[in-house]
């Protein structure tokens, strides 16, 4: 089951996390859910609220404007995406709440279009948050106390233009889709706005 919001399996044991890869996630997620093969749908649903089903939200926004993206050839970090209420003397960063469900998850982060409809972003996700090819995958433990999942240390790396399809290319073979919009656009780079982007939160049930 997926359940996402946007800026919405028990998969080994603990021994076992060091070693996790993002083709193992998604392979245990299109066992559990076969329609993901598809793409997986994201958003919000209320009335999934409403029906006391599991539902992602948003408790701390990326902050806008806030971090400049790097390309991979600069040899910088990318730095981390700060909350919209980060300040000098209190780091805040970007967070997100899963209600309803307790037990493991699966978080899946990406980048989508700034604008509708969403789209997979060529720019990549980066950082010790177990991203791998762009995308972000974490494994974790949902109980009633600890809830809310934080990203202190996600940071996004930008694709230069010419290098678009090869990025979208390697999003397609994830099967990293979260609006199911397919992958036509990578074959129109012009259309595609390099100087900002959405990050896409997607948790997957068991």
């Amino acid at each position: 089951m997926d359940i996402g919001g946007e800026s919405a399996i028990r998969i080994g044991g603990p021994q076992n996390d060091e070693q996790l890869n993002i083709s193992d996630v998604f392979e245990a997620i299109t066992l559990a859910d076969p329609s993901f093969g598809a793409g997986a749908g994201a958003g919000i649903d209320e009335s999934m609220a409403r029906r006391d089903q599991p539902y992602v939200e948003i408790v701390e926004q990326p902050a806008s404007k806030a971090l400049r993206f790097r390309y991979e050839c600069e040899g910088r970090s990318a730095g981390s995406i700060p909350g919209v209420n980060s300040t000098s003397d209190n780091k805040t960063y970007p967070t997100i709440r899963i209600c309803g469900f307790t037990g493991q998850v699966v978080i899946v982060v990406s980048c989508v279009t700034k604008d509708e409809p969403y789209r997979a972003h060529p720019h990549n996700l980066v950082g010790r948050e177990r991203c791998e090819r762009g995308v972000c995958t974490i494994p974790t433990l949902i109980t009633k106390e600890t809830c809310e999942y934080q990203f202190k240390n996600l940071g996004i790396q930008c694709v230069k233009r010419r290098d678009i399809a090869e990025a979208l290319t390697v999003r397609e073979k994830l099967r990293v889709d979260p609006f199911r919009k397919n992958f036509d656009h990578k074959n129109h780079p012009q259309s595609i706005d390099l100087n900002a982007v959405r990050l896409c939160f997607q948790v997957f049930l068991p």
